[in-house]
């Protein structure tokens, strides 16, 4: 990088600091220089890396075969978990301005993007270029907001096959409930466009990085082909080469001005601990249900009443193999064994998460040409049935303040029914948003507002009703003092770190 910038500035004492950061190769640079101008005599300045302040991680540049291990360790920092309002999928950087690949379907039809590198870096994302043919995205991000990524390498089809059968590949991505997950395996076929391996990949994958030995990314993987689930199935990847021409469109229309804030959004907060759920399955709790707006039927809820209802459900079989065994004693059978949770895994699947859980549900009404056909010709004919509005979006207010969701799904689902009492074929949208539970502290009420899909000109407005806010709050204190520690633990070493010395197929 070069240039040169020409002022004319009066006499004085001045300090020259970096508005905004260079950003080159993965890493950015940002200066500050005090100087003295003389504005008698023309005073030259020069900029280089060896005075820049320097952060961010540059690009390696690919040449001996690594192990799965050490591919990892390499490149997982540029590999980044994409969330839409659907859902979640995969990316990885290609390019230090913030430029992401993904699948297009990942991006297909959404209002919000976002990416999380890791824990607590989670940042707002927009689409930059999509090739729904090619089923390939590209996406950014503000990279002044987050340095520390890796730019990962693409393979060159001008150096030679993107990849032959038998070469080994490593995925890194997003599937399921986890975050930057390893699986490898080898090439199993090569196709026009397409790879097809053995490498395990599985809803929430797509859009991910496929690197070859070298760490240069030769697919973005797409899909899973698994007929049965007998056995995990093969793994389809759009080769590389058929992002390339998006991804280059991308790069010469790119408008740096136009990247999204660089804002940290709101995460996930400290899982809820074992003994605290095992506390709460032991009262009663139910889910609050508001008939509102028109039209929906509004749900919040705290992973307590999953916890009480999982609870409920193993008393009721425990009572039952219980009367069960004094049946089989008087046989002589043995008695069936009465199985235990297990709690253990649920903090990886999701159940242990401290969030509270609002739906926006639409509710099924009965067509007015069935009313009138029942009323005139027949009551007792089938009551046909649709869906009157579509969920868009939700806003959660604390007073005036909007409180960003640490997560968020607009989900789509048919209804396909008959009998002799109801007919309903229909499709619609509901809203499925997640709230760290401060949201929920006392002080400031909290008001939902809705956006319906036929009418995003207004809000439609559903108060929260404040003893509720106050159950949820108090349902939360027994966990606020459990996580209390370990937070307090946290801040300690943060400060002591800052004050002491220097150290078809199914797509995922």
């Amino acid at each position: 990088m070069s240039g040169t910038l020409s002022a004319t500035l009066p006499s004085g004492d001045y300090l020259l600091e970096s508005v905004h950061p260079v950003l080159y190769n993965g890493r950015s640079y940002t200066w500050s220089k005090r100087i003295n101008l003389d504005a008698t005599k023309p005073t030259r300045l020069t900029l280089t890396d060896s005075d820049a302040t320097i952060s961010g991680t540059a690009p390696s540049t690919p040449s001996e075969s690594l192990d799965e291990g050490a591919l990892y360790r390499k490149f997982h920092t540029g590999v980044v978990t994409v969330e839409n309002d659907a859902g979640h999928g995969s990316g990885f950087v290609v390019d230090s301005r913030g430029l992401i690949l993904t699948n297009q379907h990942v991006t297909f039809g959404t209002h919000f993007v976002a990416v999380r590198f890791a824990p607590g870096k989670r940042f707002p994302a927009a689409i930059v270029a999509e090739d729904k043919d090619a089923d390939v995205a590209v996406i950014c991000f503000n990279p002044s907001a987050y340095s520390d990524f890796t730019v990962i390498p693409l393979a060159s089809p001008a150096s030679g096959p993107i990849a032959t059968i038998g070469n080994k590949v490593v995925a890194i991505g997003s599937p399921l409930d986890q975050e930057t997950i390893l699986t490898s395996g080898i090439v199993s076929k090569v196709e026009p466009g397409v790879l097809i391996s053995d490498v395990n990949i599985n809803p929430g994958n797509s859009g991910g990085p496929l690197l070859d030995e070298k760490g240069e990314a030769i697919g973005i993987t797409t899909f899973i082909n698994q007929v049965t689930s007998n056995g995990p199935g093969i793994s389809g990847i759009v080769s590389i080469d058929k992002a390339l021409p998006i991804l280059e469109k991308a790069r010469k229309e790119f408008d740096s001005s136009k990247l999204p804030p660089a804002t940290n959004l709101p995460d996930m907060p400290p899982p809820i601990p074992d003994s605290v759920m095992d506390e709460a399955a032991k009262t009663k709790r139910l889910p609050e249900e508001i008939k509102a707006p028109h039209n929906f039927l509004t749900t919040i809820s705290t992973p307590f009443e999953d916890a009480y209802e999982r609870a409920e459900a193993q008393r009721k079989l425990t009572e039952d193999l219980q009367r069960r065994a004094k049946k089989r004693s008087r046989s002589g059978a043995p008695p069936d064994e009465v199985s235990e949770p297990r709690r253990f895994y649920d903090r990886y699947v999701g159940a242990n998460d401290a969030v509270v859980r609002i739906w926006v549900d639409p509710v099924p009404r009965e067509k007015s040409s069935s009313l009138w056909m029942r009323a005139l010709v027949n009551v007792n004919l089938p009551q046909h049935m649709e869906f009157r509005d579509d969920f868009w979006d939700m806003q959660l207010l604390r007073g005036t303040q909007v409180i960003e969701p640490v997560r968020r799904n607009r989900l789509s689902f048919t209804i396909v029914h008959a009998d002799w009492v109801a007919y309903m074929k229909d499709k619609s949208y509901a809203g499925y948003y997640l709230y760290d539970p401060a949201a929920f502290a006392p002080g400031e009420t909290l008001t939902l507002r809705v956006h319906k899909a036929f009418d995003l000109d207004h809000w439609m407005t559903v108060p929260i009703d404040p003893k509720l806010q106050a159950r949820i709050w108090e349902e939360f204190a027994p966990y606020r003092a459990a996580i209390a520690p370990a937070e307090s633990a946290a801040t300690s070493t943060d400060s002591a770190r800052q004050t002491g010395p220097s150290q078809g197929p199914e797509r995922p």
